[in-house]
């Protein structure tokens, strides 16, 4: 069960970032950041979500990225059309949410050591032209 946008807004209003760790998807030529696990706090609970932004189906079929799921099964947040309730005008605002409420805690703050997941499937984009 992934997270809905109130649930992700929640996070954001309400928790304050005690670390990050920034997670990459690693192919043998690019190097992209799919999201981020951010530890975050409220009066004396703390815990990790993962979050991630940058989402596509294919991840699905990387033992890495599944494992990642597994890990933080209760606290994900995949920002995408994919996961249930959420639209495109939901996925572009919480996407700029989300980025500002992480880049304003790293203005001050080093990230955490990155999670960087190996993957062997073709992730870059198909360009389709026509030649007249």
């Amino acid at each position: 069960m992934y997270w809905k946008y109130p649930q992700l807004m929640h996070l954001i209003d309400y928790r304050t970032i005690e670390g990050v760790n920034l997670v990459f998807m690693y192919t043998n030529t690019t190097k992209l950041l799919i999201g981020y696990v951010i530890e975050s706090t409220t009066g004396l609970l703390t815990d990790k979500t993962l979050c991630i932004h940058n989402f596509s189906e294919k991840y699905l079929n990387n033992i890495e990225i599944k494992n990642l799921l597994q890990k933080y099964k209760n606290r994900t947040c995949i920002i995408n059309c994919y996961s249930e309730s959420w639209g495109k005008k939901k996925v572009i605002v919480a996407n700029k949410i989300l980025t500002e409420w992480v880049n304003d805690f790293l203005e001050d703050e080093e990230p955490k050591q990155s999670i960087i997941i190996e993957n062997n499937l073709d992730l870059r984009m198909k360009i389709n032209l026509k030649i007249r």
